[in-house]
């Protein structure tokens, strides 16, 4: 265990570095850098705090079986909403 944390560590640790290095690099405006991670930072997390909730709420009032068409409409509905943008400045 403590050999998968190590070298899991190691892994996402340079991930992590790689990804932010990327993350800014391909900002349109060095002056509002700081808000527009933020902004990508609070991306990242608002699916990591409502998952859980979203989930709580469907396995309490439809079990756990509704999960999994719950979760295939929410991907369908994030694919609908990426495939909306029109282009990347």
């Amino acid at each position: 265990m403590f050999a998968y944390a190590v070298i899991a560590g190691i892994g996402m640790g340079a991930y992590n570095a790689v990804d932010q290095a990327l993350n800014v690099a391909v900002l349109p405006n060095p002056e509002t850098a700081a808000k527009d991670l933020g902004i990508i930072n609070m991306a990242n997390t608002l699916g990591q705090v409502f998952g859980p909730l979203i989930a709580a709420a469907v396995i309490s009032s439809m079990g756990y079986r509704a999960m999994f068409p719950v979760e295939t409409a929410i991907c369908v509905v994030g694919g609908l909403l990426i495939m909306m943008i029109k282009k990347v400045k």
